[in-house]
């Protein structure tokens, strides 16, 4: 198996280097978000020899709702990109028996360009870390949780839950490409290792608006929070993707407009040189097994909780506890 990525490709030393040339690169292929930048910010500014985090900065000053970002297929690494490539042919006939899958051809694009010396997105790649910014991957690793609150909590079922999905993903690309395919997908390029390695990647820089999946290297690194204009709290952000118009009747489209369009309005204000946080839609767990990250105090959380009673439908309990279910919309199993 051929490593995706060296022990010197990424390192606190040459980080800032790289953030330099990522940002050169992002502002050459999408003028317009030219006021935004990455930027290496130490976690805890009271620790100046803490750990540090890579985050989205603006350079101007941004209003709440204004859009701050515009981002087309030009900027974005999308699934349908790996039919632009040598193995079309391949992933349609594999798609005809098998279906589409949105993550699985996400994580073939990336080890492909992952090993294209002249992939367009090499600055890009040459920021993502060894291993991935994850629960699964620390804990896998380094056979111990990073925040101790979390022993004891469903959390680490639901990190070995998703540890096996993974494992099993695995298998099943490993086997239905590479295995069946041999002359297609090099098994020193789509190795076990670097299968993990990408569908771990992909899973934590993965994005979805609406339905639609895409990896957008600059709007990753928005820092996750709450946002709070005038002491009210915005549950989510805002995005809008928008498609090139196709007429079904004429098969007419302007090839002019960008085939896919998305979005970013601003969730607060934000004033020059400050970080932008975004909330996404989905839970805290989700998260922090795919992102290794939260969002305090995150208003429209959920959690599982699992509770028994008496199996008997006339215990005291039963009209207090159907009055209570009915609240939430939950359903209790003995009424």
């Amino acid at each position: 198996c051929i490593r995706n990525l060296s022990k010197d490709t990424f390192s606190e030393e040459n980080l800032p280097e790289l953030i330099k040339k990522f940002n050169e690169f992002y502002h050459r292929i999408n003028p317009s978000a030219s006021h935004l930048e990455l930027r290496l910010d130490l976690v805890d500014e009271s620790k100046p020899d803490g750990l540090k985090e890579i985050n989205l900065h603006t350079t101007k000053n941004i209003n709440l709702n204004e859009e701050y970002a515009t981002i087309t297929n030009e900027h974005m690494i999308t699934p349908s990109d790996i039919y632009n490539t040598k193995y079309s042919d391949t992933m349609g006939e594999i798609e005809e028996l098998y279906g589409y899958d949105d993550m699985t051809n996400m994580t073939l694009m990336l080890i492909l360009e992952k090993f294209n010396p002249d992939s367009k997105w090499k600055p890009y790649l040459d920021l993502l870390p060894r291993r991935p910014s994850n629960l699964i991957s620390d804990f896998w690793n380094d056979k111990d949780w990073i925040e101790p609150i979390l022993k004891g909590t469903y959390v680490s079922k639901k990190a070995i839950e998703y540890k096996l999905s993974i494992d099993n993903r695995v298998g099943a690309i490993y086997n239905t490409f590479v295995k069946e395919y041999p002359d297609v997908f090099d098994e020193g390029i789509f190795c076990k290792e670097n299968l993990e390695w990408a569908l771990y990647t992909v899973d934590s820089k993965m994005v979805f608006v609406g339905y639609e999946a895409f990896i957008i290297p600059m709007l990753e690194y928005f820092k996750m929070g709450i946002s709070k204009v005038n002491g009210q709290e915005k549950r989510t952000s805002n995005t809008e993707l928008k498609r090139r118009h196709y007429d079904h009747d004429t098969g007419y489209s302007d090839e002019s407009q960008p085939l896919i369009q998305v979005k970013f309005y601003a969730q607060d204000n934000f004033s020059a040189n400050s970080v932008i946080t975004e909330n996404p839609k989905f839970a805290n767990d989700r998260l922090l097994i795919s992102y290794g990250r939260f969002v305090l105090d995150k208003p429209d959380d959920c959690f599982n909780i699992s509770l028994s009673f008496s199996a008997k439908k006339e215990d005291s309990l039963a009209k207090e506890r159907e009055r209570f279910f009915q609240k939430y919309f939950l359903f209790d199993m003995n009424n």
